[in-house]
């Protein structure tokens, strides 16, 4: 059992999913130099949740533009162009019989809109310096209107977040590049954060938003190929998920949070090899992330310093490859990952966990035609 719900067996508890993606693309060459390309995408969601609380349906639409224009000079290019995106969500949340579909409990509608306009330069000099700089004004908006069981709207709309971006890099040869990079990003809720399978609408989510330093190094040296970058990332109003007593998750913004780390891929392709050696590709990556809360207090129970809920500190991947143009094609990964916390006063964690995956396939040419 869950509470005082019955338990996930007993209620037949499920998520099924039916999404349907679909895009036009179209560009445009102005010139040698200049260069437009026009993207229209959007798709149609079925979401279906038989839950130990309740019994969950989702209607989602969404449809959008994006144009980007890209002018190339003599040591670099400019881009710049906009994107707009429009959603939205009918949700109906009935009670939950064993799986089959009750008594309507809420129903409401959440029409959304995002939108953003950029700019970003990209310069070159021959010494390898390699300079960009971008910035974004972003805006979006939520429109919630619930008819059951009680009427009930509220509209999101902050005001225009901008963004800015700062990245410099050097090459010193094809085996070392060094780069840093300074910028600023936000990540508003979803629409599923607030109205959470508890069927109550959260009028106090806020959007996350953060800065991010980052520096590394990068190159290839004969069929060597290495990047190593360490990070740090201090975000606020970052949401988590929360369980109420009766199973039921919701979603909470939690203070600050101090997210860094390092990351390392190493990769080998047996290139120089004259046998079917020089397609064979190995690679492994490794990631360290420690992020931790800076200043949550709730209630009384105080997690300020504790690791953040459902991020593991280790993990590790390896692969091998065998890509032949023609014929036989192999790819074998495995991944570790690190125990992590279930929850915010870090008194329970998952164990760590391997996975591993195999895929095969075949090439073949006739002609003009590849199968």
């Amino acid at each position: 059992a869950a509470g005082i719900n019955p338990g996930a067996v007993e209620q037949q508890a499920a998520v099924r999913n039916e999404t349907t993606f679909g895009g036009l693309t179209m560009e445009h060459q102005h010139s040698e130099r200049w260069l437009s390309t026009v993207i229209l995408f959007g798709n149609i969601t079925a979401f279906t949740n038989p839950a130990i609380r309740n019994y969950e349906q989702r209607s989602e639409q969404s449809l959008g533009f994006r144009w980007v224009s890209a002018y190339r000079f003599s040591r670099g290019k400019i881009s710049f162009g906009a994107e707009s995106q429009w959603g939205g969500s009918s949700i109906s949340v009935y009670k939950n019989l064993s799986g089959v579909r009750g008594d309507l409990q809420n129903k409401a509608v959440a029409p959304s809109a995002t939108g953003l306009m950029f700019a970003q330069a990209d310069v070159e000099w021959p010494s390898g310096i390699f300079l960009t700089g971008g910035l974004s004004l972003n805006r979006f908006r939520v429109k919630f209107t619930q008819s059951v069981p009680a009427t009930f709207s509220d509209v999101q709309d902050p005001s225009v977040v901008l963004i800015p971006r700062l990245a410099l890099s050097k090459r010193f040869s094809k085996a070392l590049v060094l780069y840093a990079s300074a910028g600023q990003g936000f990540s508003p809720p979803t629409v599923a954060e607030v109205f959470p399978s508890t069927a109550v609408y959260n009028t106090t989510l806020r959007a996350e938003g953060g800065t991010n330093l980052e520096t590394g190094a990068r190159g290839s040296a004969g069929p060597v190929e290495y990047s190593l970058s360490v990070y740090r990332m201090k975000t606020a109003n970052t949401i988590v998920v929360r369980r109420d007593a009766s199973g039921a998750d919701y979603f909470v913004n939690a203070g600050e949070t101090l997210q860094q780390g390092a990351e390392a891929m190493l990769a080998v392709r047996f290139a120089e090899r004259k046998d079917w050696l020089r397609d064979l590709r190995g690679w492994t990556t490794w990631t360290r992330a420690d992020y931790r809360f800076l200043d949550y207090v709730r209630g009384t129970d105080d997690f300020s310093g504790n690791r953040l809920t459902g991020t593991p500190r280790n993990v590790a991947t390896a692969g091998l490859e065998l890509m032949r143009e023609k014929g036989l094609r192999v790819s074998l990964t495995g991944q570790y990952a690190g125990r992590l916390p279930l929850n915010d006063a870090n008194t329970d964690f998952a164990p760590e966990y391997y996975t591993f995956a195999a895929r095969i396939g075949y090439v073949l040419d006739r002609k003009s035609t590849r199968l």
